[in-house]
């Protein structure tokens, strides 16, 4: 597997990608979004709708952008993210993906806070 620098998207063009039903061209504009989107409020709440989705690979990437944007935007609604990761844990297939953005968040955001919501959720 080759490293490929994800394409910029504006948003338009991501709800086209995010809508194609493929799940390459979903995986790939999240993670675009993840890295590039200036509206982290925006690309946090697509990462929730995408972190249900019946695609273990996708869900799996969905978890991982969570924790991109924390490390980016350093602002995710924590109320909102860490009780659909905690749920998320449960799920065998993506566990791994999950601890990982868990402990991105952690790094990155309010390590008491993210400790709480998951205590309280």
């Amino acid at each position: 597997m080759r490293y490929k620098e994800p394409d910029q998207l504006n948003k338009e063009l991501a709800e086209v990608e995010l809508q194609s039903g493929d799940p390459y061209r979903i995986r790939e504009a999240l993670v675009a979004l993840s890295l590039n989107e200036p509206d982290g409020e925006w690309a946090q709440e697509v990462c929730l709708t995408f972190a249900a989705s019946s695609d273990a690979s996708i869900r799996a990437i969905a978890a991982t952008c969570l924790g991109h944007l924390a490390r980016i935007h350093r602002a995710l609604d924590l109320n909102k993210v860490v009780p659909v990761l905690k749920n998320m844990m449960q799920d065998a297939e993506i566990a791994g993906y999950v601890e990982t953005a868990l402990d991105d968040i952690k790094m990155f955001m309010d390590r008491r806070t993210v400790e709480r919501i998951w205590a309280e959720s």
